[in-house]
C-alpha cells in the first residue's frame, strides 16, 4: 500500500527460508526502497528469528516493510492451520 501510494510499481522481493524451521538464509530485493526492507531482514537474521516470526513483529501502516510482514503472515498462517487437529484433539479432553 506504502508502494502504491509513493507510485512505485515495480521490484521484487525474495525471500530464501529454510523449509522445516523457516531460517532465513537471505534475500534478494529489487526495489528503490530496498535498502529499508533488506534491513529489517539482516536484524531478523542477525537476532536468529525465523521467518515466519516476523508476522508477530508490530510494524507500522503503511510503510514498505508491511509487505515483509504480509509475507511472514503466510507462513505463520499455514503453521497454525497445521495445528488445529492438536487443538481440536486438546479441546475434546477438556484441556
Amino acid at each position: 500500500d506504502r508502494a502504491i501510494c509513493d507510485n512505485i510499481d515495480e521490484g521484487y522481493i525474495k525471500v530464501v527460508y529454510l523449509k522445516g524451521n523457516y531460517k532465513i538464509l537471505g534475500a534478494s530485493i529489487s526495489s528503490p526502497v530496498a535498502g529499508e526492507l533488506i534491513a529489517e531482514i539482516s536484524v531478523a537474521m542477525k537476532s536468529k528469528m525465523s521467518f515466519d516470526m516476523l508476522a508477530t513483529v508490530i510494524h507500522t501502516y503503511p510503510s514498505h516493510s508491511f509487505a515483509l510482514q504480509a509475507m511472514a503472515a503466510e507462513l505463520y498462517y499455514e503453521k497454525l492451520v497445521k495445528l488445529k487437529p492438536i487443538l481440536n484433539f486438546l479441546k475434546k479432553i477438556g484441556l
